[in-house]
């Protein structure tokens, strides 16, 4: 089967970059050196193609008994033009997708999926709306909609600077709808890299012309494209989870580390409520957690994590090069019993055996969300 591919391919191609299969699309994992693309996000800013995520609708009076009772966060009390982080959750108490939800009315929310789970979170979300016999619509508008995302400390100023768009004070996980050249466009402030960032949807040919827009108005020294691959240092040194690594379909939210999502709401019997309230009351028999390498070496996922004895008591789940820490960082889950006492850790690389530090929260400073 040929691979998907975003509106902007062509460009992607022309710029040089290096393209593979990320979840059935053709997309760039990287333009020149991953070091270099990841550096300017963090010192400046770059310019991502997110067009192979996906975009669902729940729309009508059922849509919030809807969706609160298949996510772990509140719903009801979001504002309009407000944006949460939330989960699709199973009723073991693993996620389908995480997930972000924008509440466009009182009874009009458009989330952001992941590409890889697209299918699936559509489907899940069809399957509890006819056995709840919610009153509302939900649609797959994936194919609507081109998302690029623009991060880094200076993105508001280049965003402003080459749109001449008026998005005034929009704080962070907020958005508003606008118009640029007269095409509507949807602007919101998130981020997926611990940087200031906005993520604009819109249609195939505005995305593109935003695009081109962009890097005609700035230099390379200011914004550049960035691909795939400094997208995972970048989010990896922020410690935001990807799902099939940090999160998965046998894994709570607290076993994942992002707790915070997790809500009681008292009047609802939302899926995996009683397994992920159990844990939150009793702890977890295990959870994700970062590690920073005390030695040269690069952890990949699947590698193996022993103890001092040997003993294997993990496997990375996501590790690169920190071009920040110039180390190698990573992720694993680690059973309840080494998250108290995490000494004597050790990574196999290769034929080595390379010490490993355990650290809770990000590897780097988060930026995102202090703008003024």
């Amino acid at each position: 089967m040929p691979l998907r591919q975003t509106a902007l391919n062509q460009l992607h191609h022309a710029a040089g970059g290096r393209m593979v299969d990320f979840a059935g699309w053709e997309m760039p994992i990287q333009y020149h050196s991953i070091v270099q693309e990841h550096q300017i996000v963090r010192q400046s800013a770059g310019l991502f193609d997110v067009g192979h995520m996906g975009e669902i609708t729940v729309r009508g009076p059922g849509s919030i008994q809807l969706l609160e009772y298949i996510t772990c966060n509140q719903i009801g009390n979001l504002e309009a033009g407000q944006v949460r982080y939330n989960a699709l959750m199973l009723a073991n108490g693993g996620l389908v997708d995480d997930i972000l939800v924008y509440r466009l009315d009182a009874e009009d929310f458009f989330l952001c999926v992941n590409a890889s789970n697209t299918t699936a979170a559509f489907e899940h979300l069809l399957t509890h709306k006819q056995t709840l016999q919610c009153q509302c619509t939900v649609s797959n508008e994936s194919n609507d909609w081109q998302q690029i995302a623009i991060q880094g400390p200076r993105a508001a100023h280049i965003l402003q600077k080459s749109l001449d768009l008026d998005f005034g004070s929009l704080r962070y996980f907020r958005f508003q709808d606008l118009e640029w050249h007269g095409q509507p466009i949807r602007l919101s402030r998130t981020g997926y890299t611990g940087e200031d960032g906005f993520e604009i949807y819109t249609d195939a040919a505005s995305a593109v012309r935003l695009w081109t827009t962009i890097l005609a108005q700035n230099s390379a020294e200011e914004i550049r494209p960035i691909g795939l691959g400094a997208r995972d240092s970048l989010r990896l040194e922020a410690r935001l989870p990807l799902y099939g690594h940090e999160l998965s379909r046998s894994m709570t939210p607290l076993e994942s580390d992002i707790a915070f999502i997790v809500k009681e709401k008292p009047q609802i019997d939302w899926l995996g409520k009683s397994i992920c309230m159990q844990q939150k009351q009793d702890g977890t028999p295990g959870r994700v957690c970062g590690f920073q390498m005390q030695g040269p070496g690069v952890p990949r996922h699947d590698m193996e994590i022993v103890d001092s004895s040997e003993q294997s008591v993990a496997r990375v789940l996501s590790g690169v090069y920190s071009p920040i820490l110039k180390k190698g960082i990573g992720t694993c889950y680690l059973p309840a019993g080494y998250l108290e006492e995490s000494t004597g850790l050790k990574i196999q690389v290769r034929d080595k055996s390379i010490p490993i530090e355990i650290q809770q929260g990000p590897f780097v400073t988060i930026r995102a969300g202090n703008q003024a």
